[in-house]
């Protein structure tokens, strides 16, 4: 996610539970974020156990980030 610029940036797809990357342009364009949203996600990763840059939002314990 690109707070700054209030943007999602999708890396990932899954199709039939397999995970890839996605496919085509179309599918990795930046989708806009709601400023509000933006917000609320920003103060969860703050919060959450690991909150470091590269992490995601929904960091994975499993994986330590």
């Amino acid at each position: 996610m690109n707070f700054e610029k209030l943007e999602v940036n999708v890396t990932r797809s899954v199709v039939k539970q397999k995970i890839t990357r996605c496919k085509t342009e179309a599918s990795r364009k930046p989708i806009p974020l709601d400023a509000e949203l933006a917000d609320v996600l920003l103060n969860w990763k703050l919060q959450c156990p690991y909150p470091q840059p590269g992490n995601g939002v929904f960091a994975s314990p499993k994986t330590k980030g």
